[in-house]
């Protein structure tokens, strides 16, 4: 029941909320001080939002992942946090964060980047951090579909738009990769 999950989970969540808050000030911190802070610290406080939002999505990823692995880890948190689901699906979300970040920056970059030798620099080195990002992807996908115990492989198997929805996601991962490793 939700009441034991609640229990058994109640400190990964506080630590949770803790990483989350930190998280929220920092972004406030790095928007608002635009300029205000010396560059030295505005960078600190960008890696302080950047741990802290990692911190934060493997929190939630330990405390969700149990779901698709049932077994013997109930009233253990421990157990519960470090099952086979964990590791894989933080790679492949740590990944997508990567890739969609590299994106978005690429992206921006395209329209409001001048002159054009400043676009060329930013696009050789948002590279590296999306193929980066797109190989732990992979990488994560496989080792999450690996890991699945039998009764969520057979739940998958037997759900067709989730299958094309995984392909989908494993193609357009794919393109975007060689795209960047051949030049944005």
């Amino acid at each position: 029941p939700t009441e034991f999950l609640i229990h058994t989970f109640v400190f990964g969540w506080a630590m949770e909320y803790v990483f989350f808050i930190v998280e929220i000030v920092a972004a406030f911190l790095f928007y608002y001080a635009w300029g205000k802070l010396p560059p030295a610290v505005h960078q600190k406080v960008g890696w302080i939002y950047a741990i802290s939002a990692w911190m934060s999505l493997f929190i939630i990823t330990g405390i969700t992942a149990f779901m698709l692995q049932p077994g013997d880890w109930q009233g253990s948190f421990w157990k519960g946090f470090l099952n086979p689901q964990t590791i894989p699906q933080t790679l492949t979300r740590t990944g997508a964060s990567l890739l969609l970040a590299t994106l978005y920056v690429y992206l921006h970059a395209a329209f409001k980047a001048r002159p054009q030798i400043l676009r060329d620099l930013i696009a050789r080195r948002s590279a590296i951090p999306a193929m980066v990002g797109a190989a732990m992807i992979t990488v994560g996908g496989g080792l999450w579909f690996l890991f699945l115990p039998e009764s969520a492989r057979a739940a998958l198997t037997g759900a067709a738009a989730l299958n094309i929805m995984m392909g989908l996601v494993f193609a357009l991962t794919a393109i975007v990769f060689f795209m960047f490793y051949f030049g944005p």
